[in-house]
């Protein structure tokens, strides 16, 4: 969890990673990830995990093709 939003921090940058995170179309998968790290640390952690998924599949689905693309690229991977 921590590493995600630090290696994305490190990744683009501190600002544009805070723009990312805050840009209208990405803020109700940044604050359903956010709750879920809460719950998590709270003492929650299945529904805690459930909502971080969501929300990082809301942050990043639209990268998620990309992805795929990549994975079938990769030597044994892409074979699966």
């Amino acid at each position: 969890n921590i590493a995600l939003v630090i290696g994305v921090s490190f990744l683009i940058g501190p600002g544009r990673c805070a723009k990312y995170f805050s840009h209208p179309s990405k803020l109700r998968g940044s604050i359903i990830f956010a709750v879920g790290f809460l719950l998590v640390f709270t003492g929650h952690p299945i529904i805690g995990i459930i909502l971080e998924v969501f929300g990082f599949l809301n942050l990043f689905s639209n990268m998620l093709p990309i992805f795929v693309m990549m994975a079938r690229n990769m030597p044994y991977i892409g074979e699966l």
